[in-house]
């Protein structure tokens, strides 16, 4: 990877850290860190390693609460358009990597409808 690919990379990774936590910070979610190897994103709570969109998932469907106008409750509208934005580039990555097959870490579960645009 060059100069340039690898700052830009880092960047990114930067802007997702920060939308992540803000949401966890909303969430009241404390003990989650967030890191990166050569894979992408990991996550990790004393008994969890999440990895790229398997995080994104566990927000989804277990931490996040939905209401039925696609809002999330306690989560600003702005925050949350940034989050669906990284979810869905990470989900498109997922799709790319497994070159279309099911991806058998991640469960599509109904809650996916509010990342549908």
């Amino acid at each position: 990877m060059n100069k340039i690919n690898s700052t830009v990379n880092l960047i990114n990774q930067e802007n997702e850290k920060r939308i992540l936590y803000q949401i966890l910070r909303k969430l009241n979610i404390h003990d989650i860190e967030l890191d990166y190897d050569k894979n992408g994103l990991v996550a990790k709570d004393d008994d969890n390693v999440w990895h790229g969109i398997e995080f994104y998932d566990f927000l989804v469907n277990e931490a996040i609460v939905f209401e039925d106008d696609n809002t999330a409750i306690g989560i600003p509208d702005e925050l949350i358009e940034d989050f669906k934005k990284l979810y869905e580039e990470n989900d498109a990555n997922c799709k790319k990597n497994n070159d279309n097959k099911e991806n058998e870490n991640s469960k599509t579960n109904d809650k996916r409808k509010y990342f549908v645009r």
